[in-house]
């Protein structure tokens, strides 16, 4: 998603970063869930992800001028277990919704931030379906990122231990409606 820029018909290219180790959730999910890019990783694991952007016509790698990614359905394990973060840098601005139940921290590498989930979820029934209508707890576990002139983003994906697996939910497009001010 490129706000006024000429649309292209582009993949995300997702891989596990050389040197970091994927344990897929106990159901195996890595793929589109709905509208969503999906990956699950098993209770006590974190996985760190390249997440590349290739043009359909010409097969190669490019450079997104600007791209914003959202990062959704941020919640932990039912009472509180399992608890998800993403650890992610390179962004030159984030936003929440003013009542977010993200918690934002910096990242265990310099330059990164986290952003940690605080509350607890249920699958079944709070998962986004259409980010054009998100509910106002669904946005309240969202985050957007805003990069410029992005060729890679690198995102530690984190699962703490406890019996119930995470999935992470990502889009690369703006998903919050009335965000606060972008933090920069």
């Amino acid at each position: 998603y490129n706000p006024g820029r000429e649309p292209r018909d582009m993949q995300l290219i997702v891989s596990v970063k050389p040197g970091s180790t994927y344990t897929p959730d106990s159901q195996g999910n890595h793929d589109l869930f709905r509208q969503y890019g999906r990956i699950g990783i098993k209770a006590g694991t974190e996985v760190t992800l390249n997440i590349t952007f290739q043009d359909n016509a010409t097969r190669s790698s490019t450079t997104q001028g600007g791209i914003d990614f959202t990062f959704l359905d941020l919640d932990q394990g039912l009472a509180g277990q399992s608890s998800e973060y993403i650890e992610v840098g390179g962004f030159v601005k984030y936003s929440l919704m003013s009542t977010t139940e993200v918690q934002v921290s910096p990242g265990a590498i310099c330059g990164t931030t986290r952003f940690t989930a605080s509350q607890p979820g249920n699958f079944l029934i709070d998962h986004p379906v259409d980010d054009a209508s998100l509910t106002p707890q669904q946005q309240n576990r969202a985050v957007m990122l805003s990069f410029e002139n992005a060729v890679m983003v690198e995102v530690t994906m984190s699962c703490s231990a406890g019996t119930v697996d995470c999935n992470f939910l990502f889009k690369a497009k703006p998903s919050l409606k009335c965000p606060t001010d972008p933090i920069t």
